[in-house]
């Protein structure tokens, strides 16, 4: 498994655990603001009773209450804003992505350079063949040519095509001409 598989994988856990705490509090909720509620009317019975040591530990108790609502508001938006994973571990994954993407690359280069190096090697050897077609036609048009007159009348025999290939055939038709040249001769 590559390092963006297992990040995923980690993120879809976070996201799934945070999946569950969201469902957790939007069902506290509702239980605390009851209580709180419930606190407040014992806070108006204390008060009419002027039970003045109940009513500071109610008031206690809506003081605590108020203060977990809020807190599991907070923590409510923040799962809802996505905030998923916390800036310390969200740079780490990044850290281990930077890696993993630097050896890929690095890997990458490598694979990049080798096949640079074969490319310039055909290309070489391409260029080798090229010089060595042309210099055969070259040979061919210079060392084969007829000069003068000869017996089909014609004063220079011309290398014709566009590749090495029609070249020699070219060269084929005239050597078969000398040869029946040298037949008439004998």
């Amino acid at each position: 498994m590559n390092v963006i598989e297992k990040n995923k994988k980690k993120l879809e856990e976070v996201r799934d655990k945070q999946a569950k705490e969201l469902a957790e509090i939007s069902d506290y909720l509702p239980i605390i603001e009851s209580e709180i509620s419930s606190q407040y009317e014992e806070l108006a019975a204390a008060e009419a009773n002027l039970d003045a040591e109940s009513y500071s530990k109610i008031e206690e108790k809506i003081s605590v209450l108020n203060k977990k609502q809020e807190m599991y508001k907070n923590r409510l938006s923040s799962i809802e804003n996505k905030n998923y994973i916390p800036k310390e571990q969200t740079q780490s994954i990044e850290d281990e992505i930077r890696d993993f993407m630097k050896k890929e690359d690095d890997r990458l280069l490598k694979n990049a350079s080798n096949l640079l190096k074969e490319l310039e090697d055909i290309y070489t050897e391409c260029n080798n063949l090229r010089n060595e077609a042309e210099s055969t036609i070259r040979d061919l048009q210079t060392n084969f040519t007829t000069k003068g007159t000869t017996g089909f009348n014609f004063y220079s025999y011309e290398i014709r095509g566009e590749n090495l290939r029609d070249a020699m055939n070219c060269f084929k038709e005239f050597e078969a001409y000398k040869l029946i040249l040298n037949y008439n001769k004998k």
